[in-house]
């Protein structure tokens, strides 16, 4: 049971990261950059996982939110730098941070 309360929020952030990498198909040095910045917040979600609804929990949320922060950084950059999609975009990354917000 805890298991599926962990790998929800860790399957989401793969998720989300894996569609907008199949939308846009980004293939800058930011986006890389960027990239290996999330893993950082993935390190974190793996570190905290052990105890992640106990004495983690703080530590697997923050580290949550910063991979989501990271991918709505990368949703509105794609904005600014294609005009057609500036609007789908920035709803993206309203509704994404509306989600990191409930938690």
């Amino acid at each position: 049971m805890v298991f599926g309360f962990l790998f929800i929020p860790v399957w989401w952030a793969w998720l989300a990261d894996a569609f907008y990498t199949n939308r846009y198909n980004p293939e800058d040095h930011g986006h890389e950059i960027m990239t290996l910045v999330q893993i950082i917040g993935v390190v974190g979600l793996a570190i905290f996982a052990h105890d992640g609804l106990g004495k983690g929990f703080a530590g697997f949320v923050l580290s949550y939110i910063f991979v989501r922060g990271i991918l709505a950084f990368l949703s509105f950059r794609t904005g600014y730098y294609i005009e057609d999609t500036r609007k789908l975009n920035y709803f993206d990354c309203i509704l994404g941070t509306r989600f990191i917000f409930r938690l």
